[in-house]
C-alpha cells in the first residue's frame, strides 16, 4: 500500500509540473488551471468509485503544498516568478511595441493589436504603458494627450457621486438601508405615494441614489414611475444642527477673542440656514 501511494505522490508532482510547463507555453493562469486540476481530481474520486480516497487524498495535498511552495517561491525569487509565468511583462512603452518582450510572451502582434483595441487604443502610438498580466489579460495606460478630458484637468469643481442605496428588493423593504439613510417607513410610503404606488409588493426594486432622488421599477414593465427626489433629510439636519452645537461648545472653550466671535458667528449663521431649510429636511409627520 505505501508502495502505491509513494507511486501516486510522484505521479502527482510530475502530472504538476506539466501543468506549469502547459500553463507557461499556454500563457494561461497558473492557479486557474490548479483550480481546474484539483476540482477534476474530487470529481474523479467522488464519481468513480474504484479510486480509493486515500489515492486522491495523496494526489490532493501533493498538488496544495505545491501550490503553496510555487507561491512563496515566487515571492521571495522574481526570477523564479518569471519562470512560471507570475511576472507581468511590458510589451507597449512610450507608444513603441517592445518586441523582445512580445517575443518572450510568446503572444503574436496581431493578438496583441486586438487587446489594445479591446481597451480602446486604436493607436500603438497613444499608448504610455502597456502590461501584459500574468493572467493573459493587458493593462493599459494611455498618454495624457490620448485621455480623456476630466472635470479636475479643467479645474471644474464636481460632487463625489455616492452608491445607490437599494431600499426595496424584490417587495421587501430593506430595514437596513432604511436605517443608513436616516429615514422611516413611514418616509418610504410617501415617496411611493408621490408615485401613484400603494402595494409595495408591486416595487422590484428602489433606491435612493447619491442626490436623494428615489427611482423605482416595477414588476409591471408597461408602468412606469419616474423619479422624485426626496424631500425628507434628516440625517442632513441632524448634521447641520451637530455643527451648530460643536461651533457653540468651539467658541465657549477658547480663549482667543477672535476665534470666539468667529465660532459664534457662524453658529449663529448656521441656527438661521438650520430654521430656513427645516421644513424641508425633516421627514413629515
Amino acid at each position: 500500500m505505501a508502495h502505491v501511494e509513494v507511486l501516486i505522490f510522484l505521479h502527482s508532482i510530475a502530472t504538476f509540473i506539466g501543468l506549469v510547463i502547459l500553463a507557461r507555453l499556454l500563457k494561461q493562469n497558473l492557479m486557474t488551471l490548479i483550480a481546474f486540476g484539483l476540482a477534476a481530481m474530487a470529481g474523479v474520486a467522488s464519481l468513480n468509485g474504484r479510486v480509493p480516497w486515500s489515492d486522491w487524498l495523496v494526489a490532493t495535498v501533493t498538488w496544495i503544498l505545491l501550490t503553496l511552495l510555487i507561491q512563496l517561491a515566487s515571492l521571495k525569487s522574481p526570477q523564479f516568478a518569471t519562470l512560471v509565468g507570475q511576472q507581468p511583462t511590458i510589451v507597449v512603452q512610450g507608444g513603441k511595441v517592445l518586441e523582445d518582450n512580445l517575443r518572450k510572451a510568446q503572444t503574436p502582434l496581431s493578438q496583441l493589436l486586438s487587446m489594445l483595441r479591446q481597451k480602446n487604443a486604436f493607436q500603438v502610438a497613444d499608448v504610455e504603458m502597456g502590461v501584459l498580466e500574468p493572467d493573459g489579460q493587458l493593462s493599459v495606460l494611455l498618454k495624457s494627450e490620448s485621455q480623456p478630458v476630466t472635470p479636475k484637468q479643467l479645474n471644474i469643481p464636481v460632487e463625489n457621486t455616492a452608491a445607490p442605496v437599494d431600499i426595496v428588493i424584490d417587495g421587501m423593504v430593506q430595514a437596513q438601508a432604511l436605517t443608513q439613510l436616516g429615514v422611516s417607513r413611514s418616509w418610504l410610503a410617501e415617496e411611493l405615494r408621490r408615485k401613484q404606488i400603494t402595494d409595495i409588493r408591486a416595487v422590484m426594486l428602489a433606491q435612493v441614489d447619491g442626490n436623494g432622488i428615489v427611482h423605482v421599477d416595477l414588476y409591471d414593465d408597461t408602468s412606469t414611475a419616474p423619479p422624485t427626489r426626496s424631500n425628507a433629510h434628516p440625517s442632513t439636519l441632524a448634521t447641520l444642527k451637530k455643527a451648530q452645537a460643536d461651533l457653540e461648545s468651539f467658541a465657549m472653550e477658547t480663549q482667543n477673542p477672535a476665534a470666539k466671535q468667529l465660532y459664534t458667528t457662524c453658529a449663529q449663521s448656521l441656527q438661521r440656514v438650520i430654521a430656513q431649510t427645516t421644513p424641508f429636511l425633516e421627514e413629515p409627520k
